[in-house]
């Protein structure tokens, strides 16, 4: 599974300048990567391209300057609430023997699992805050930046998650089981509304 980790910065970045896989703290290669490569000029040049594909029309982008819309963090993080709060409400149901272990609870374990992941995908897009020297998922940048500023795109590095064909496997099947709590639980909140 290969993803991307994007330099950005208030200030443009010159090439040698650019963040490169040293810049990449330790933790990340402990719990998140095990891989990563800096890229040439035009894999960074496709890459960006998908970035800005991603954000589609809440981003405008100009060369290496990124121009969020104003309502970005309003539309953007849309799609991810409902399944945040469909797991925020299975956990606000746990018992204490649920939460113990006392009671096998799968459905609990995948709720506690989705709050994570509907706010921040750790095995998604990164982004190195330049200004900051900060390595955070792209959903935790967004949430705390700015965004009302431009922002500088410098490095592009690609990087491998440390899960096996097997784990990920076991993630797809715990992305299935989460959906279908989810439904589950969504459904047991709509009857009570």
């Amino acid at each position: 599974m290969h993803s991307t980790i994007y330099e950005f910065s208030e200030q443009p970045i010159s090439e040698s300048q650019r963040a490169t896989i040293d810049s990449l703290p330790e933790w990340f290669f402990q719990t998140v990567a095990d891989s990563a490569a800096d890229t040439d000029e035009i894999t960074r040049a496709v890459q960006i391209r998908c970035l800005e594909q991603h954000f589609g029309d809440l981003c405008i982008r100009d060369g290496d300057q990124l121009h969020f819309v104003c309502d970005f963090k309003a539309r953007y993080f849309r799609n991810s609430y409902p399944y945040f709060m469909a797991a925020v409400q299975a956990l606000a149901k746990a018992s204490y023997d649920m939460f113990s272990g006392i009671i096998p609870a799968p459905a609990f374990h995948a709720a506690l699992s989705s709050v994570t992941e509907s706010y921040a995908d750790r095995f998604g897009f990164y982004v190195y805050d330049d200004d900051h020297a900060e390595l955070l998922p792209m959903d935790a940048w967004l949430r705390k930046e700015n965004l009302s500023k431009p922002y500088f795109v410098g490095s592009v590095i690609d990087y491998h998650g440390w899960m096996n064909t097997r784990s990920e496997e076991r993630r797809v099947s715990m992305r299935m089981k989460e959906r279908n709590a989810y439904e589950r639980m969504s459904a047991e909140y709509c009857d009570t509304c």
